[in-house]
């Protein structure tokens, strides 16, 4: 190729240049790609335009899982609702005043919630347990309890919880929130905590009694413990009794029980 030809090339890409370059009068963004999460009730498109422009600039729905609602297609800055979890592209659009058209497009990822648990309901008998909550792979999370209580590693779904009770603060109860945050997405589940005292089977033992009448009322039976009942079991006898559990309700570690039904016999 001889030089003359070159030079009439590179003229003629110059002068493409030069005449794209001038086609557009305008220019339009539409903003930067977000991460959303899926349990916002909207997110916003932010976009601007500038130059000399022949309409106004818009949005409009390019792609995704599901059609969004775009609040106001016509503002730079509008929120949208209606979303699923996935990826959404936005494009912003308007008409230069020599006709041109120009247009910038966005990219949006909205995250789905992490799915775990803190675990189930529990009634401890003892002073410690072990939690059963789950962690999505890539997920962080982190225990929350009373302040009476000894979390070993907040971070893990697995911690040890300890010192939960003391006694004379029984029956007792305590909520204890797993929350997990993963990507952009933040959510919480509440595990429910009995505390039963210290494991142990030691009461008071009950002497034999002769009484008169048809209905006996045990006195106030000591046992170590709380959150638990009292079982009473006929072993013999000329009738079949009934035997009622009568928890004290000013302590947590005396009860009662009571014997309807009885005749003249042992």
């Amino acid at each position: 190729m001889n030089k003359k030809i070159k030079m009439i090339m590179i003229l003629g890409i110059l002068c493409l240049i030069v005449r794209n370059g001038a086609a557009q009068t305008c220019s339009v963004n539409a903003g930067v790609p977000a991460s959303v999460c899926v349990s916002a009730d909207s997110f916003v498109l932010s976009g601007n335009a500038s130059g000399a422009l022949a309409t106004a600039p818009a949005w409009r729905f390019v792609s995704g899982p599901n059609t969004p609602v775009i609040t106001d297609s016509t503002s730079s800055t509008t929120s949208v609702k209606g979303f699923i979890a996935g990826t959404y592209v936005f494009r912003y659009g308007a008409m230069c005043s020599d006709a041109s058209e120009v247009a910038d497009s966005v990219r949006i990822t909205i995250e789905a919630l992490p799915v775990f648990t803190a675990g189930a309901d529990t009634f401890v008998c003892g002073s410690v347990i072990r939690m059963r909550a789950t962690l999505p792979p890539g997920s962080s999370g982190t225990w929350a309890a009373p302040s009476s209580v000894i979390i070993s590693s907040p971070a893990s779904p697995s911690s040890t919880f300890s010192a939960m009770g003391t006694p004379g603060s029984c029956p007792y109860s305590f909520d204890a929130v797993w929350t997990v945050t993963q990507g952009g997405c933040t959510a919480t589940d509440t595990v429910n905590i009995g505390y039963g005292g210290e494991r142990t089977e030691l009461f008071t033992p009950i002497a034999d009694e002769t009484i008169c009448g048809t209905a006996y009322t045990s006195p106030a039976t000591y046992y170590y413990g709380c959150g638990g009942t009292m079982n009473v079991t006929q072993l013999s006898g000329p009738v079949t009794t009934s035997q009622t559990y009568l928890p004290e309700p000013s302590t947590s570690y005396y009860s009662r029980f009571e014997i309807n039904g009885m005749v003249v016999g042992t």
